[in-house]
């Protein structure tokens, strides 16, 4: 097996692989913890919603419930996941752990930390999702292993963005007790008018309308769409637009904000 050598790796990217190991690293000593609870915790939220409104609503666009639920339970988890991991955590990182202003000790930047962590949650979202996968098509889902596999670009990319959204809350945040915030104004609103749970068309068309700046909205219609086999390449490409343009401006300001607390 050929070694990666320092010449194959761009100077630029070098800070930011670093990053991406680290979290590796330190993710080994707790992977198994992960596992479960990825596993125990969708599953069971998937089982009990499922089963439960199964009995009251037969089908969803042609789709039984538990089949129409997975792709929005498997965003949501990516969600739970990610933004978390960019907002509380990260404030735990730089601010009680004091983790980033160690890497900035160093050559290492900003936009270095964020990159390798994002690529590192990039990782993990795919064994989150392929987790709750399995456990959905155990529990009845009816969905498509090669739309999902098709899938992986968009759950990756819904990851690092929702990781963004995370980090503006943590240049904005002044104390841990401010993400309170986070998940009455941004994670309550995206789990329940994303269209993850029911089909979004059952709201006024105003709430469709602002919808559409919630990145989640469109990281569960490409799941589902390409899981159920319901959407065509061009939609594919045009919800992964939108989620590329979310990531663009809340990873410019996300840096914008951090780099002023950590300079002043």
């Amino acid at each position: 097996m050929p070694v990666l050598s320092h010449s194959a790796v761009p100077l630029m990217l070098r800070p930011a692989l670093v990053v991406f190991f680290r979290q590796l690293l330190c993710w080994r000593t707790m992977w198994r913890q992960y596992l479960i609870l990825r596993l125990v915790e969708p599953a069971i939220f998937f089982y009990g919603l499922g089963a439960g409104f199964a009995m009251l609503i037969p089908q969803i666009g042609g789709f039984d419930y538990k089949t129409f639920l997975l792709p929005g339970s498997i965003a949501m988890s990516l969600m739970f996941g990610s933004l978390i991991d960019g907002s509380y955590g990260a404030y735990v990182r730089i601010f009680m752990q004091r983790t980033w202003p160690s890497f900035l000790a160093t050559p290492t930047r900003i936009a270095h930390i964020m990159a390798g962590e994002m690529a590192f949650i990039g990782m993990r979202s795919v064994l989150s999702a392929t987790m709750l996968l399995l456990a959905g098509m155990m529990l009845g889902a009816k969905v498509s292993v090669l739309g999902f596999i098709l899938a992986l670009p968009v759950i990756v990319l819904l990851a690092i963005t929702l990781m963004a959204v995370g980090y503006v809350a943590t240049g904005l945040a002044r104390s841990i007790d401010d993400f309170d915030f986070v998940w009455a104004f941004v994670l309550t609103p995206m789990m329940v008018f994303s269209g993850a749970l029911v089909d979004l068309r059952v709201y006024p068309e105003p709430i469709q309308w602002l919808a559409q700046f919630l990145p989640l909205t469109h990281g569960v219609a490409a799941i589902r769409g390409l899981l159920l086999g319901t959407i065509g390449p061009l939609g594919v490409f045009g919800h992964m637009a939108a989620l590329l343009a979310i990531l663009a401006v809340c990873a410019t300001l996300a840096h914008h904000l951090l780099k002023q607390r950590l300079t002043d």
